[in-house]
């Protein structure tokens, strides 16, 4: 992490992080966008791709980093007969297309299904959340360790400002909702339950089996899918 982007989020832990002017924050978050982007344009082929497009080699003001962002088809740029035919060692060089750590092939030997290929990748340190395919097509969102870390910490903190409740572990936690069972769902809940939850109870979880991600995937392409035309009811 580069100097500036750790002074940046360094901030998580001040007292005073939500009450900082955002005319005082502005200069930093550019100069911490650019020097990501400096350090990422090459290692994140996607993110080097557009920088040529957009003629972009530094960004000196926030408009700059407009062209630089992804469409949200990035993630779900995968040809489709690669995910239904299970070729998850192209799906794992695709992903490492929008990724700025290298992803190496994995044995996919034992990989039966996305969940086994989501796992193998996790073991390996990418943490893959997949959503349910709503438009027609799972988006998949790539993550690191350090990037769950940040998740967990910013959640916990975020909560007990907005909350007023403090993590002093003296909460019982009860989870009253089915949750998608992804990398980044679980861990921030784990989390909440260890920074809020009295260590003398068990945590409550809904009891019903996990949302994987092969039966989100089911249950929405059981759906009816929008056309683009809209009607009203009387």
């Amino acid at each position: 992490m580069g100097v500036t982007v750790e002074k940046l989020t360094g901030l998580i832990a001040a007292d005073d992080r939500f009450a900082i002017p955002h005319t005082d924050l502005r200069e930093a978050q550019v100069a911490a966008m650019n020097e990501r982007f400096q350090e990422r344009r090459e290692r994140i082929k996607l993110l080097g791709h557009r920088a040529v497009e957009a003629n972009c080699t530094e960004i000196r003001v926030t408009e700059d980093a407009v062209p630089l962002l992804f469409p949200h088809t990035a993630y779900k740029s995968y040809p489709e007969a690669w995910l239904i035919g299970e070729k998850w060692d192209r799906m794992s060089k695709w992903l490492g297309t929008i990724s700025s750590y290298p992803i190496a092939p994995i044995d996919a030997s034992d990989v039966r299904d996305i969940d086994d290929w989501i796992a193998q990748l996790e073991a390996a340190g990418h943490f893959v959340s997949c959503s349910s395919g709503t438009t027609g097509k799972s988006a998949m969102l790539i993550a690191s360790a350090e990037d769950i870390e940040w998740s967990c910490n910013d959640n916990v903190r975020a909560f007990a400002w907005g909350s007023g409740v403090q993590p002093a572990r003296d909460r019982k936690m009860f989870g009253l909702a089915p949750v998608a069972h992804v990398p980044k769902n679980i861990a921030i809940g784990d989390a909440q339950t260890a920074a809020f939850g009295d260590p003398r109870f068990e945590a409550f979880r809904l009891p019903v089996p996990p949302t994987i991600t092969s039966v989100m995937m089911k249950i929405d392409s059981s759906r009816p899918k929008a056309t683009g035309s809209s009607a009203v009811s009387e």
